[in-house]
């Protein structure tokens, strides 16, 4: 339980749009109505989690600070996890967790799947990160054409930073608290 590992953090509400490089680390974002991810770097050391009963919108490239990172404790994470995520077409990186667990994750939010052609939602589309959907919409059409006929239009990877991450937030704790028996 990932929300659960920070509940002694404080909770913000934010809405509107959000540029996840400004948002403070060990805070829970509480996303309302109509909240827009408008991308950003997110710094080393950096946990940012955002939850929303709502559906998020990301219009923006997301992207942790590459840096030369000497700890893993330094490897910065998102989290997103929403009733649904909507990805915006010019969008074409994310480094961040994905979770839907009974929504849809929508990576070509602009278009309704039968105005999509070859000239639209063409831009290829990285996400780094765990994706947790119960639908996964995957409408994206790069690799449709020359020169790049055949290439995949999103690429999905769940990287050993994830695994780094996860290892040493486990272990910074100094006591276990049973959360289910």
């Amino acid at each position: 339980n990932i929300v659960g590992r920070y509940s002694g953090s404080s909770t913000t509400t934010i809405s509107g749009t959000v540029d996840v490089g400004t948002l403070s680390n060990g805070v829970i974002y509480k996303a309302s109505a109509g909240t827009t991810i408008n991308g950003g770097t997110i710094n080393p050391g950096n946990t940012i989690v955002i939850t929303s009963n709502y559906k998020v919108t990301i219009n923006g490239d997301i992207n942790y600070q590459n840096a030369g990172y000497t700890e893993a404790r330094q490897i910065p994470q998102l989290i997103i996890i929403a009733k649904d995520i909507d990805i915006d077409q010019s969008v074409t990186n994310i480094d961040a967790w994905l979770v839907a667990k009974d929504g849809t994750i929508n990576t070509c939010s602009n278009y309704a799947l039968d105005d999509i052609t070859i000239d639209k939602c063409n831009n290829k589309l990285t996400v780094n990160g765990p994706v947790i959907a119960g639908t996964l919409l995957l409408h994206r059409t790069a690799g449709s054409e020359d020169p790049d006929y055949g290439a995949p239009a999103e690429v999905f990877n769940l990287r050993a930073d994830t695994f780094l991450w996860a290892a040493a937030k486990s272990t910074s704790a100094t006591s276990v608290k049973t959360s289910y028996i």
